[in-house]
C-alpha cells in the first residue's frame, strides 16, 4: 500500500477515534451549545457561540434561547489546545503509521528485492533447496 494511502486510512480512522472521544467527553461535562448538532471535533470552533454563561455545572436540556455554556474554570482556548492535541496527534501517528511495513507488523512481510516473478538472489534448483552450499 503506497505510503500516502496509508496515512489518509490511518488519519480516517484516527479522526473517528477523535470525534467519539470528542463527543464522550466534552459536550456535556465541559460545555453545552444549546444548538449543536454533533461531531463538534468536525467542526473546530462551533463548540460555543454568543454570550456565553459560565457554571458548575452543565446543564444539557436548556432550551435554545438561553446562552451557551462553559464550565467554570475552562475555557475556548483551553477547547482548542484539547482540539489541537488531538488534531496534531492524528497527524504525527498517521505520519509514523504511513511510514512502516504493514506487512512486517502483520508477519506477512516479503523480501522486497523478491517478487513472485522473479527468483531470489540466490540460486535454487527446482526442489526449492539452494544449489550453493
Amino acid at each position: 500500500m503506497k505510503t500516502t494511502a496509508k496515512f489518509l486510512l490511518v488519519l480516517a480512522v484516527l479522526t473517528a477515534m477523535c470525534a467519539i472521544i470528542w463527543e464522550f467527553t466534552l459536550p456535556g461535562g465541559v460545555y453545552d451549545c444549546t444548538d449543536e448538532v454533533g461531531f463538534d471535533y468536525l467542526s473546530p470552533g462551533d463548540w460555543v457561540h454568543g454570550p456565553i454563561e459560565y457554571v458548575e455545572k452543565i446543564d444539557t436540556m436548556r432550551g435554545m434561547e438561553l446562552p451557551d455554556t462553559l464550565k467554570r474554570g475552562w475555557t475556548i482556548t483551553g477547547l482548542w489546545g484539547i482540539w489541537w492535541f488531538m488534531f496534531g496527534s492524528s497527524i504525527i501517528i498517521a505520519g509514523f503509521a504511513s511510514r512502516i511495513s504493514w506487512g512486517a507488523v502483520a508477519g506477512t512481510s516479503q523480501d522486497r528485492n523478491h517478487t513472485d516473478t522473479e527468483p531470489p538472489n540466490k540460486p535454487w534448483d527446482a526442489t526449492g533447496d539452494n544449489v550453493r552450499s
